[in-house]
């Protein structure tokens, strides 16, 4: 009797050991799913709208003159350009802060506070966001949180290249002369790269090759594993625009007032053509059209195969920002305080819209709505 009592014991503890792992596994289970769910609903954002910086948008934009649909004051000039993941806004701005605020309202959800100005524009990646600052410091912390997750020390001189995230490695420039490999999950080095000069250029990364301009009048291009030279093209003067590529062509600005197209692979020039300004504007490309604005207030649209000029636009003042594009229009800021909208085949204004300082930001368009920044201090969100 006590033998049959006891292996019925004995088998009513397994029973129920094995609904307590069930049930905790279970747990685990919708626990890990809340967590990834947090991750995702954060889709990757970054410079230039995508890898390779063609600045292409989807949608059609604002295709009338906008209203404004809420401001910001974030205490300081803004030249860093947002970028939205989910349902937040990320900025920084010369108030030394990081700023992640509602896309829909501008209220502010979190600030991270760095020791120096923050003209590098985020990159988000798996719940991630990833940016450098004047600081001299390189850093990741949690999108829905703004907690620090790591950091990394840099030379003198401050950060101020976007940086870009592929395959699990954030690679950026700094005014340290290099260009820098981390692994993002743990800021740990993988390599850099030394240049003969500083770096604001923000890096583009295809196909195994970081392409990526300094102040040492040069454009490089990387292995991306490991770190060596694959070629490197020199200008005549520093290259602070960043690198497009599309089809093997990349295509890039130079202070020596020059636009060039150079073959991907091998660094040989196919064309340039000389403006009557600085180049520090990064080139958009949709159907085999090249928008680049210029320190001499033009913005140019080139045929990206042969740089025969279709149409130029003068925008009033010195563009230092790059154009978001979509098929019918283009959207760009001007140093004349303006955020224009033009038309993409022949560069007619279909409307502007005027704030109280230069718009050296890049415009970045989700569905209907455009948000911006100005040396007046403000963040902007139209529709």
């Amino acid at each position: 009797m006590r033998t049959s009592q006891n292996k019925l014991l004995s088998l009513l503890l397994t029973v129920s050991a094995l609904l307590w792992i069930n049930q905790a596994q279970s747990g685990d289970k919708q626990s890990m799913s809340v967590q990834n769910s947090a991750v995702t609903k954060f889709q990757p954002a970054m410079f230039r709208e995508n890898s390779a910086h063609t600045g292409i948008v989807s949608g059609e934009g604002i295709t009338k003159a906008p209203k404004l649909l809420w401001k910001y004051n974030t205490g300081g000039p803004v030249e860093s350009s947002l970028i939205v993941s989910g349902d937040i806004v990320l900025a920084g701005s010369f108030n030394k802060q990081l700023l992640a605020l509602n896309k829909d309202t501008g209220e502010l959800i979190w600030s991270f506070a760095v020791n120096g100005l923050l003209r590098s524009t985020a990159t988000v990646v798996d719940g991630l966001v990833y940016f450098g600052a004047d600081d001299n410091k390189f850093y990741a912390v949690e999108i829905n949180t703004g907690k620090q997750r790591w950091s990394f020390n840099l030379g003198e001189g401050g950060q101020q290249s976007s940086p870009a995230v592929v395959d699990g490695i954030v690679y950026f420039g700094a005014f340290d002369h290099h260009v820098y490999a981390l692994d993002a999950q743990t800021g740990n080095a993988l390599w850099h790269y030394k240049t003969g000069g500083g770096i604001l250029s923000s890096p583009n990364v295809v196909e195994g090759i970081v392409y990526i301009g300094s102040m040492d009048h040069k454009i490089h291009a990387i292995d991306a594993k490991s770190g060596k030279a694959i070629w490197v093209y020199e200008t005549g003067d520093n290259v602070f625009s960043s690198p497009a590529i599309v089809n093997k062509t990349l295509y890039i600005g130079s202070d020596d007032k020059h636009i060039y197209a150079l073959n991907a692979l091998t660094g040989k020039v196919i064309w340039k053509v000389l403006t009557q300004g600085d180049v520090f504007s990064s080139p958009a490309i949709i159907d085999n059209q090249l928008i680049v604005g210029s320190r001499d207030g033009i913005l140019r649209s080139l045929n990206a195969a042969t740089g025969s000029v279709i149409w130029r636009k003068n925008l009033n003042g010195a563009i230092f920002g790059s154009a978001a594009v979509t098929e019918n229009l283009i959207f760009i800021g001007s140093s004349d305080n303006h955020l224009y909208a033009l038309s993409t085949k022949t560069g007619e204004t279909q409307w502007r819209y005027h704030v109280e300082g230069k718009v050296w930001t890049s415009a970045t368009v989700v569905d209907d709505r455009i948000y911006f920044g100005s040396h007046d201090g403000y963040l902007y969100a139209i529709e």
